[in-house]
C-alpha cells in the first residue's frame, strides 16, 4: 500500500506520467495535485523541506518517513528533494554532466528553463543533479554585476553535495536588477576552493559577455549555467 501511495504522490507532483497509471487511478492523483498546490499556498517550499527534514532526523526509515510526511513533501514538490539523514528520499539519476535547476514558486513549483522570463521580486527555489560530483558551488550573477553565493553559505563551509536530486534548503527571490540572472553549478571530485570561483564570477560579471561566457576556471572545475532573462514587473 505505501508503495502505491508513494506513486500516486508522484504522478501528482509530475515525477512520473499520470497515464502510465492505472485510469482508475485518474481521480485520485487530481485530487492529491490539488491538496498539493493549496498545502503550499500555505506553507512555504523551505518550511515544507523543514518539516521533511525535522521527521527524517527522528531516525524513521524511507518508508515510515513516507507514511508520515508523504504530503508535506509532495505539497512542495519536493519529493525529489528531500531529504532523510543523508540520502534522498527518491532518487533521480542521469546521464551527462551535473544539472543546476531553478523553479519558480508561484502556486506550486514550476521549472523554469534557460532564458524564461523572470521579474523582480519572484521566489525561486534552486536545486542541483550532481550526476557524481562530489563537490560543487552553487552561485549567480546578475545584470548589474552582483554575485550572489547560495552554496555552501560562507566560503569557509565544505562544498560537499548530496547525491541525487537536490533543493537548497532556503529559496531565492529576485532583486529589480536588469537583464538577467545567471545561475551556476560548479561541481568538481574534491573539495572546491569557494572564494576562488567567487573571484572568477566576481571577474566575469564586470565582462560584455557576461550572461554567456563560461566563469575563467582551471578545466578540472564543471560548470552548468542557466540563464533567466528578467522582465520588468
Amino acid at each position: 500500500m505505501i508503495h502505491r501511495d508513494l506513486t500516486l504522490e508522484q504522478a501528482a507532483a509530475g515525477v512520473i506520467d499520470p497515464s502510465t497509471l492505472d485510469p482508475a487511478d485518474g481521480e485520485r492523483v487530481d485530487e492529491l495535485r490539488r491538496e498539493n498546490e493549496e498545502i503550499l499556498k500555505v506553507h512555504p517550499p523551505e518550511q515544507v523541506l523543514a518539516e521533511v527534514r525535522r521527521r527524517a532526523s527522528q531516525g524513521r526509515t524511507n518508508r515510515g518517513l513516507w507514511a508520515a510526511g508523504a504530503v508535506f513533501a509532495m505539497a512542495a514538490g519536493l519529493l525529489l528533494f528531500a531529504i532523510a539523514g543523508s540520502q534522498p528520499v527518491e532518487q533521480t539519476t542521469m546521464k551527462g554532466p551535473a544539472r543546476m535547476l531553478v523553479y519558480r514558486v508561484e502556486d506550486g513549483l514550476s521549472r523554469l528553463e534557460p532564458e524564461d522570463d523572470a521579474r523582480g521580486g519572484d521566489k525561486l527555489q534552486l536545486a542541483y543533479m550532481p550526476a557524481g560530483a562530489a563537490h560543487g558551488v552553487v552561485l549567480s550573477i546578475d545584470g548589474a554585476g552582483l554575485v550572489t553565493l547560495h552554496h555552501p553559505r560562507t566560503p569557509r563551509e565544505s562544498t560537499a553535495l548530496q547525491r541525487g536530486t537536490n533543493a537548497l534548503d532556503r529559496s531565492f527571490v529576485l532583486d529589480n536588477a536588469p537583464e538577467y540572472e545567471r545561475f551556476f553549478l560548479v561541481t568538481s571530485a574534491s573539495e572546491i576552493d569557494v572564494s576562488a570561483v567567487l573571484e572568477a564570477a566576481e571577474e566575469l560579471a564586470n565582462q560584455p559577455d557576461a550572461a554567456s561566457a563560461a566563469l575563467p576556471l582551471p578545466a578540472e572545475l564543471d560548470q552548468h549555467a542557466v540563464l533567466i532573462d528578467k522582465v520588468n514587473p
